[in-house]
């Protein structure tokens, strides 16, 4: 489902300016604001309901490290992303 709406955001904005490299960037966009939202939620969560039961079956479904993987690699992602445009390119 996650990458499905990748697919359709970058086409719809592919489609939409005629130009592939924007639709890529939307996708990009997409995902870092999808990670950086998720990382928040499962914070929210764990400031909200600390209790030991809910600590226990947070550490027992992979821990809130695995929660929070998704928005760090989401942000390096996009780190890396504008690091490689600017490497080709000597104006960005």
């Amino acid at each position: 489902m996650l990458m499905a709406t990748f697919a359709i955001a970058a086409c719809w904005q592919t489609w939409r300016t005629g130009h592939v490299r924007t639709g890529v960037l939307v996708a990009l966009a997409a995902a870092v604001i999808g990670g950086a939202l998720s990382g928040a939620g499962a914070l929210l969560f764990v400031a909200i309901w600390h209790d030991p039961s809910t600590l226990r079956a947070i550490q027992n479904s992979g821990g809130l490290d695995e929660a929070l993987w998704a928005c760090l690699s989401s942000c390096c992602r996009l780190i890396g992303h504008r690091n490689g445009r600017c490497a080709g390119w000597a104006s960005c």
